[in-house]
């Protein structure tokens, strides 16, 4: 990822690098929770960049994103009103 303050790198090794506009590089530090949580990421972000230069569709698109943090933001309602919310589905399978 390219932005006018540095740049994110995701390497092979599924390790990120971030490169900032004065050329300082830093490697963040993950607890990554054990191997398997590690290569799932790694995986994600392979078929991410994958999509991008074979031009293939990703494994979840901006609608099903919106309908998932749609699916958050009521469950948050829900906490702090104590009560059910009921979901749209025929609405939410249509977006």
């Amino acid at each position: 990822i390219e932005g006018s303050k540095g740049s994110i790198i995701l390497e092979r090794q599924g390790r990120i690098q971030i490169v900032r506009g004065d050329g300082k590089i830093s490697l963040p530090e993950y607890d990554w929770k054990g191997e398997k949580i590690l290569k799932t990421h790694f995986r994600l972000h392979r078929h991410f960049v994958e999509g991008i230069l074979e031009n293939k569709p990703f494994q979840t698109d901006a609608r099903d994103n919106i309908k998932t943090l749609e699916i958050a933001l009521k469950s948050y309602d829900s906490a702090q009103d104590n009560k059910a919310i009921m979901l749209e589905k025929d609405r939410l399978l249509k977006r």
